[in-house]
């Protein structure tokens, strides 16, 4: 999984699981959920992973997320200094 190293997801306090699992939970309960900003809407999306992982968090199927890693430059997305989007 591309982006697997840059996040950390806590399923419990104590329990840890991988990007991978947590795709397979969202999978099942709620992708249609989610926007990417970039149109790629999959895992080979930093923007889309990282909305999953929100939406998951806020629908209680995971306790927190951290993210380890920004987005890469490839994605990132182009923005103006002192301008709210």
């Amino acid at each position: 999984m591309q982006f697997e190293k840059y996040f950390k997801i806590w399923l419990t306090r104590e329990t840890t699981i991988t990007l991978k699992q947590a795709l397979v939970i969202a999978k099942q309960e709620l992708l249609d959920m989610v926007y990417d900003p970039l149109g790629i809407s999959g895992p080979k999306s930093w923007w889309w992973c990282a909305a999953v992982l929100e939406v998951l968090q806020q629908e209680d199927f995971i306790r927190e997320f951290e993210i380890l890693k920004d987005a890469p430059k490839n994605q990132m997305i182009p923005s103006k200094a002192g301008v709210i989007y």
